[in-house]
């Protein structure tokens, strides 16, 4: 039996008839391609105009938004960059001026890039669409730069869901894409890199919710108990074969 008829049957078995994904560090390597050269760019700069180590101020810079991230979750929205831009520049001693100019500049690095799906991603989701299974997206992030960031994938047919940068990816957005997909929560299926946006699809009603081991630490928070957990995209259609055997 070929893998997406295996897949087709085990998700049969399931009543699955869509799966929604998160984009950053599931389906794309973003971490490593978006922001990990973009604040490379910031830091480097803001190094040469302070004299300062760039390798110092690139593990500050990082910290900095991690901090701002972990007390927000503001995502991609401006206002973390902001904020990243004036404590750089006050504690580097260097102009807030042409910091905030250089973090405008790492911003439109991250808003407007398209890069490739991760490796196993375009035929994990390929393999999906085969057994007539929707995919759909859904991003903490708005949905312009899903829309811009789709156009470097190589796939098709696949409806995108962005959300407010200013609030969490909690259960409101899950629950969003799921009626906009059609699906009730035993029909679907979500998938993140973020525990906490997982378990809130479970309370939004998904049943069955797949946890991606995160890049970030602070996406590793909580309860994974119940989840099915995998290490990364490609692992998924086994994951769910095994799941619904």
């Amino acid at each position: 039996m070929s893998l997406e008829k295996e897949l087709g049957s085990a998700l049969d078995r399931g009543k699955i008839t869509t799966v929604i994904v998160d984009a950053d560090d599931t389906i794309q390597n973003s971490s490593k391609l978006l922001w990990g050269p973009a604040f490379k760019f910031f830091s480097a700069r803001v190094a040469e105009g302070t004299g300062k180590n760039k390798g110092w101020v690139l593990r500050r810079t990082r910290q900095i938004n991690n901090e701002i991230f972990r007390r927000d979750e503001w995502g991609v929205h401006p206002g973390k960059y902001h904020e990243v831009a004036v404590r750089i520049a006050d504690e580097m001693k260097y102009d807030p001026e042409k910091s905030w100019k250089l973090m405008k500049i790492t911003m439109a690095m991250i808003y407007l890039a398209q890069i490739p799906l991760m490796r196993g991603a375009e035929k994990t989701i390929k393999t999906i669409q085969k057994t007539d299974r929707k995919v759909a997206v859904l991003s903490h992030s708005p949905q312009g730069r899903l829309e811009l960031m789709r156009q470097g994938w190589n796939v098709e047919n696949i409806e995108i869901f962005g959300w407010t940068t200013r609030q969490r990816k909690g259960q409101e957005a899950w629950a969003k894409a799921m009626k906009g997909m059609g699906a009730t929560g035993r029909e679907a299926i979500a998938v993140d890199d973020n525990l906490s946006s997982v378990l809130a699809a479970k309370l939004a009603g998904i049943e069955t919710a797949v946890w991606i081991k995160p890049v970030w630490k602070e996406y590793a928070e909580g309860n994974a108990q119940d989840l099915i957990m995998i290490d990364r995209i490609g692992q998924l259609v086994p994951a769910l074969i095994s799941h619904f055997k």
